[in-house]
């Protein structure tokens, strides 16, 4: 027999909906849940008895559930901290509700809780359709921050969608044939580009938690952010690709006759390095030196852009790319595009 509690109820306060799984393995382990209010919730697998699931429902919020995921919450502080440790425990029979009981999550048994060190298992996390990115706020932030970070993310979202290989994609017209002198033309082709991702492929801001420190999230497929997660990895060991293309990449378009010979192996292995098909950039069959030129500066713009997102100093973390390892002088590479000019 399930052992029973003191303090049964009727029902749950409010009607949930699962939203998706964090984890599962034979059937759900920890999925997350919303109220028609928009709070949140998790149900975690307790235990079985023929054919009664026992689960138990606690309240979370946003910022909590990204930290677990990032592995930065223990999966005990989660089914705790943002509930002040009270819950419910509920028995359902195909579906059915049989009953509900309010309960201390501390007075539970044992084997409904999970170890106090055990964190998010990734190898049990299912392929969501959908890829929340969460970027973790200081005290100090305004709605300028909020639109900085945003911008900051849909471009090299926008630019790792139309550069993934094998997809057969292209840039928006007209961006390979701009005049790329300073940073203004850079500005308006990341624009171009971010507009060129098909509606609903593209990544959209779903919400700001404003606890302080809050938490900024945006929504996009899944496909496109697992390969920019691959690209954000790869960004610490491209440094010396980058450098070569950057070093005749600032040239004028006065003198792009100085382009030089390496020009398109330089390309090809940032490109590499970045996971960039360089067909959507640049013809790989006897480019000009005006094409060089034009891709060069996109692709050393979009690896700053990376590490522009990688980093926004000490009041922004894009936690869901906390584990990647920061150069000690990455602050080198993320510069002002407009700043990024030969003489």
């Amino acid at each position: 027999m399930l052992p029973e509690f003191p303090i049964r109820v009727a029902a749950l306060p409010k009607r949930l909906v699962v939203t998706r799984e964090l984890e599962s393995f034979e059937g759900p382990i920890l999925s997350e849940l919303r109220a028609e209010s928009g709070a949140l919730y998790l149900e975690k697998w307790c235990a079985r008895e023929h054919s009664v699931e026992r689960t138990l429902i606690v309240r979370s919020e946003r910022r909590a559930i990204a930290e677990y995921l990032a592995g930065r919450l223990s999966m005990l502080d989660l089914l705790t901290i943002p509930n002040d440790g009270v819950g419910f425990i509920v028995d359902s029979d195909s579906g059915w509700v049989r009953s509900v009981y309010v309960v201390p999550i501390a007075s539970l048994p044992g084997k409904y809780l999970p170890d106090k060190s055990a964190k998010h298992d990734v190898s049990l996390r299912p392929e969501w359709d959908t890829h929340q990115q969460n970027f973790l706020l200081g005290k100090k932030w305004d709605a300028k921050l909020l639109a900085s970070i945003e911008r900051r993310y849909l471009d090299v979202y926008g630019f790792s969608f139309l550069t993934e290989p094998r997809r057969s994609r292209a840039m928006p017209a007209g961006v390979l044939r701009f005049v790329f002198d300073g940073g203004f033309p850079l500005m308006h082709a990341f624009n171009h580009i971010r507009a060129a991702v098909p509606q609903e492929s593209r990544a959209k801001s779903v919400g700001v938690s404003a606890h302080s420190p809050g938490i900024l999230t945006l929504d996009a497929p899944g496909g496109p952010v697992s390969h920019l997660m691959k690209v954000l990895a790869a960004v610490p060991e491209a440094a010396s690709a980058y450098s070569a293309v950057h070093q005749w990449s600032r040239l004028p378009w006065q003198k792009v006759s100085k382009v030089p010979g390496t020009a398109m192996d330089d390309l090809k292995r940032l490109a590499a390095r970045l996971l960039v098909d360089i067909g959507v950039l640049i013809s790989p069959d006897k480019p000009g030196e005006e094409a060089l030129l034009v891709a060069g500066k996109l692709l050393a713009s979009y690896y700053r852009r990376l590490w522009g997102l990688l980093d926004f100093g000490d009041e922004v973390e894009f936690l869901d790319a906390a584990s990647i390892p920061r150069q000690a002088d990455s602050d080198n590479f993320y510069i002002e595009d407009e700043d990024d000019q030969l003489g």
